[in-house]
């Protein structure tokens, strides 16, 4: 094995696999651009055009004519509105598109109040809703429906913004953000027409000044609804600072990109994993952590360094799409993908079942409510067990899938067949205390299932320094303690079954240092459990924790952290194993491991660290602040925080 030295991590930007696909007939100088759930609209000194989100470069439809035979031109501002409608500005009043014809809105055929429109917008949430015209005008915010002259409504100063001259706008089904000359007002939304009781200032912002209030976005809602979650996002921004609200409003922080420096921010976008600011000179992205911004340019491939506005395909989460001074560009997004257990406020681990090698979209679940599964792709869940949390969770492909699951209190139970469980199956195999275990509270599960004959399973405990082993699931329990078989005393962090070898990982214990141990000789088949001795592998003076060991390559990986200090990352030749090397240091977080195909990822606090060692190459992308291992599973990876899981495809990671 080569000496692996400390690197520097250098967060990694995506690679947007930028294309252009300008309009010709609007020329390079794009203005706006808004992507809907069907189509793309954008806008330019020369008029408007449409195409399919899903057609080339070449489908636009140029608009440059109204039905009534007006010249459009000077387009600064375009929305897509549900069922191929859109509309979009020129600053007097707004056209608006109804897939065939082209038709000029003023205060002379609508109840516009102004023909002054400084921006046209669109609900942050879809189907019928997203029909309505939305308008932000010098004398108030306008809304209203194409076909319906008697319900809409103005928004001003009698219900309570600062002022009359709406600057931009924002809402989801929760809250609504206006944005005037003299400064913020947030409001609760209603249906359908986006406003009930008066608008409340927004205050706290003291990093921004009232009159200087440019933007306003907030986290679009397809399958959401936002009134069960107040932590919805809105990011509000001037010429050159940026505030972020996770509470609609009542708090802001100051995520203004370290980077920013002289340039001016020119637009702004959110998605549910992502902030992003446009400037004069590129584009900035950040997942939402306001000390790591990723810079766009030109030199990565956007159209131009001008950035005039941005809009996210939050339909699909395919698209990203910039406008630009010297083109329209396209990037393939990656995102993670989050979907939440709504009864729990904590998932603690994840698994996927297969029954042999197929891919399966059937996944478990266990949080501090229990069991859950789920059978589409962790899309939608049903609680399976409730009666203690479930800390962990461990399968293997035989016996068509079996499901080993850790409870904290209810001892450890096993499903074979687990494919099919549902919340009336009962557990093929349980044990407590009673059954020999040393505890109750089992907090890491590691099967050994070389065959569909032989598994054995091995656990350890939150509250127990001991390791328990089953030989055969008809059998008791028995233990050893982590002061025996050549183990200094401790309690398991986690352990591991890595190429045959059983690996324990400890916290410290009266000030020996943590360690971690592997087992003399691989297991085997005709060997009882028993019978395992250890090598300590690592042990330290000052260790606080070795959190987890990983294998890739004949090469064993551990995170461990001194205290009051932030965790490393090390690597030794599972032939050498007191041999260690480090490959990186101060990684915040947890830094619990998986592999896969060769490449390591380390689960850290906002990034994920994948380290290739056949190339030395040390990587790290944007997270959400995961807390376990991740998991690989169908050629995706699993990050899970909170009672969140984000997902995201492998291939982005390339």
């Amino acid at each position: 094995m080569q000496d692996l030295k400390s690197q520097k991590i250098i967060i990694k930007k995506f690679n947007f696999q930028w294309k252009t696909i300008t309009p010709a007939q609007l020329g390079s100088d794009i203005e706006t651009v808004n992507i809907g759930e069907t189509n793309i609209i954008c806008g330019s000194g020369n008029g408007a055009a449409i195409k399919s989100v899903n057609s080339d470069s070449d489908g636009w439809r140029f608009i440059n004519k109204a039905s009534d035979g007006a010249i459009i031109s000077n387009i600064n501002s375009a929305k897509m509105m549900a069922d191929n409608e859109g509309t979009f500005s020129d600053g007097d009043g707004f056209f608006y598109y109804d897939g065939i014809n082209t038709i000029k809105c003023d205060v002379l055929n609508t109840n516009l109040p102004s023909n002054h429109v400084n921006k046209v917008a669109r609900l942050s949430y879809g189907e019928e809703d997203s029909r309505i015209w939305l308008a932000c005008t010098d004398s108030g915010m306008y809304n209203g429906f194409p076909d319906d002259a008697v319900n809409y409504s103005v928004i001003t100063t009698d219900d309570g913004l600062p002022s009359n001259y709406v600057r931009d706008f924002a809402s989801n089904n929760f809250y609504s953000l206006y944005v005037t000359d003299k400064g913020l007002a947030i409001a609760p939304a209603s249906l359908p027409l986006g406003i009930t009781g008066k608008t409340i200032p927004v205050t706290g912002i003291d990093f921004i000044r009232n009159t200087d209030f440019l933007f306003a976005a907030t986290e679009f809602a397809t399958t959401v609804d936002f009134r069960e979650n107040p932590q919805t996002c809105f990011i509000t921004a001037s010429a050159n600072k940026v505030a972020v609200s996770y509470d609609n409003g009542k708090t802001w922080e100051d995520f203004t990109p370290p980077e920013l420096g002289v340039r001016t921010i020119t637009c702004i976008e959110i998605d549910d994993s992502a902030l992003y600011v446009g400037t004069n000179d590129g584009l900035f992205i950040s997942h939402k952590n306001k000390e790591i911004w990723f810079h766009y340019t030109k030199a990565d491939g956007l159209a131009g360094n001008k950035v005039q506005d941005i809009s996210v395909d939050v339909f699909r989460g395919k698209y990203l799409m910039v406008a630009t001074d010297q083109g329209l560009c396209q990037g393939l997004c990656f995102n993670w993908s989050t979907v939440t257990i709504p009864d729990a406020t904590q998932i603690y681990s994840l698994v996927n079942v297969r029954d042999g090698d197929e891919i399966s979209k059937i996944f478990y679940a266990g949080t501090d409510i229990g069991l859950y599964k789920s059978s589409d792709d962790c899309a939608t869940w049903t609680n399976i067990y409730n009666k203690k949390p479930v800390i962990s969770l461990a399968t293997t492909k035989y016996s068509n899938g079996t499901l080993f699951v850790g409870t904290d209190g209810d001892g450890i139970f096993i499903y074979q067949r687990a494919k099919g469980v549902n919340e009336k199956t009962p557990a093929t195999y349980r044990y407590t205390t009673l059954n020999g275990l040393s505890s109750n509270r089992v907090s890491w599960i590691a099967p050994w299932a070389p065959n569909n004959f032989s598994q054995r399973v091995f656990v350890s405990y939150y509250d127990a320094p001991e390791v328990s082993y089953i030989d055969a699931y008809n059998d008791d329990w028995n233990s050893f303690s982590l002061s025996q078989n050549n183990l200094p005393l401790g309690l398991g962090s986690s352990i591991r079954v890595l190429n045959d070898k059983l690996y324990i990982s400890t916290y410290d214990y009266e000030n020996m240092g943590a360690y971690v141990a592997v087992s003399q000789a691989k297991l085997e088949l005709d060997d009882g459990s028993k019978n395992i001795i250890f090598n300590i592998a690592y042990q330290e003076p000052g260790t606080e924790i070795v959190q987890d060991v990983a294998e890739v390559g004949g090469n064993v990986y551990m995170t461990s952290m001194v205290y009051y200090n932030l965790p490393d990352l090390r690597a030794a030749d599972e032939n050498q194993i007191n041999n260690w090397h480090f490959v990186a240091a101060s990684l915040p977080g947890e830094n619990y491991m998986a592999t896969n195909k060769g490449i390591l990822y380390v689960n850290g606090s906002h990034s994920l660290l994948c380290y290739d060692p056949s190339t030395d190459e040390l990587k790290a992308y944007p997270s959400m602040g995961g807390q376990q291992a991740p998991l690989i599973a169908n050629n995706k990876i699993y990050i899970l925080s909170s009672n969140n899981i984000s997902c995201s495809d492998l291939s982005g990671f390339n």
